[in-house]
Parts: C-alpha cells; structure tokens; sequence
C-alpha cells in the first residue's frame, strides 16, 4: 500500500486535513518448500502525523517510523503449525532533535497442534525491548498457552493462560514498578 493518513481505512488527517506525506507498506512472501513460508515485511512513514498546514508544535510531534520484520512458519496441513518472527522498528521524532530515536526489536515463537479426537494445544512467548538507556527502557515478556477442544464443527473452545511482565528501567523501583498480569480463561471461537 502507498497511502497517506493512518492507512487505508483512516485516511483522514488531524483535525480531518489530509496527511501531507504518503505511508509505504509491503509485504511479500514464498514457498520454498512444501509446509515452509517465509514472510517480509517493510513500512516506512509517518503514520499520519505530518499534517498540513504545519505549525511549529506539530512539527515537533512528527514521528516517523519504519518497520522490518520476518516470520518464519512450518506446518503439516490442519495437524500442527509452528512458527517465528522478528520485528525491528525505528522510531524518530522527524523535527525535534532533542528527542532521540529509538529502535523497538521483539521477537516471538509459537505453535499449536491438533491431537487425536477433538483436542488440541498451543503456546506463545513473546519478548520485546527497546533501545533507550538503562533508566527508561521498557522490556517486555508475555507467555500464553493452552488446550483446545472442539465440540461441534466450526466451533472451538479453549482453556488458557495468559502471563505478561513489563520493566520500565531496569531494576524495579517504586517510580517504576515490575508490572505483572496473570490471566485464565475460556475462550471460544465461531467460524462461519
């Protein structure tokens, strides 16, 4: 896509001015094996944050930011699926020099497989950080899991777990606290 605004579907701009930049995002990908796809995928823009008229204060606020990733998936027909990606994206403050550009890079792994009868399993973890200085960098583990039962066609039940912690600066402290949310569930799904 080569689109100006927020993409596509938000082509408006602040204050409904259209954006005076255009946003280009791509994405190709390949079979090399029977199973095997590998996906690229680059954007690069403002994401509707340079505006037209410009005034000096939404100059500041002008942020581009340009993506690069790869994912990675392997899988046997409807039997298992497993995958990877990578993520790097710079983000930079277009017009403000006193604020530093930072790169946000994450990572993911993550599976799921069908058993014998109607039951199935999946997992997930998920690491992401930037690269700002030790006092303010955000770091981020997520792990998610579960088992799946499929009652009916088209339908899919399952029972998870979803753990998240987030660091802001290293070493927790009482200005920023080690931030931790543990969830359980049962989640469904209706295809039609």
């Amino acid at each position: 896509t080569y689109t100006n605004g927020a993409g596509y579907s938000h082509p408006g701009g602040i204050n409904n001015k259209l954006g005076n930049s255009m946003d280009f995002d791509a994405r190709i990908g390949f079979v090399p094996l029977p199973g095997l796809t590998v996906d690229f995928q680059y954007r690069n823009g403002f994401k509707d944050t340079k505006i037209r008229p410009a005034t000096a204060a939404t100059k500041l606020a002008e942020t581009k930011s340009t993506l690069e990733q790869v994912m990675v998936t392997y899988g046997s027909g409807h039997d298992y699926r497993l995958g990877a990606n990578y993520a790097s994206n710079k983000v930079s403050k277009n017009n403000n020099p006193t604020v530093a550009d930072v790169t946000q890079t994450a990572y993911d792994l993550w599976g799921w497989v069908k058993f014998g009868g109607n039951y199935g399993a999946f997992g997930r973890y998920e690491y992401t950080k930037d690269d700002k200085l030790a006092a303010s960098q955000l770091k981020k583990i997520r792990y998610a899991g579960g088992v799946e039962y499929y009652p009916v066609k088209n339908v899919k039940l399952a029972l998870g777990y979803d753990y998240t912690k987030m660091t802001i600066g290293g070493a927790p402290s009482v200005a920023n606290p080690e931030i931790k949310d543990t969830r359980y569930g049962l989640w469904s799904e209706f295809e039609f």
